[in-house]
């Protein structure tokens, strides 16, 4: 669960940066636990994204289809994102090159 709280966050951080620079300012009533909620059901409850707008939109509810899949767009991201920084930090230590403080700012 703590994962999905930290991917929530990256998410959330993205999806703002992404809002400022359409002027949009910042993204009204979402709260990263209705990101949260959306990563948990698709990843722990195995939903689809028409079953979650449908059937869970009093967990989501101010959040749009259109911000919904843009959360679904950002967690794609994060998750290649993440499986390259693994492999960088197994790369890196196969080489005996990682330091704790290159293994602590890349954690």
């Amino acid at each position: 669960m703590a994962e999905l709280r930290e991917e929530a966050m990256w998410i959330y951080d993205a999806m703002v940066k992404l809002f400022e620079k359409w002027g949009m300012g910042s993204i009204p009533g979402m709260p990263t636990t209705q990101i949260t909620s959306i990563l948990q059901f698709i990843y722990l409850d195995h939903f689809d994204i028409p079953f979650i707008l449908r059937y869970r939109k009093d967990y989501i509810e101010p959040l749009t289809v259109n911000m919904v899949y843009d959360i679904i767009d950002f967690d794609e991201k994060y998750c290649h994102f993440y499986t390259r920084k693994e492999s960088l930090i197994a790369y890196l230590e196969t080489l005996g090159t990682l330091s704790l403080s290159l293994s602590l700012s890349l954690s």
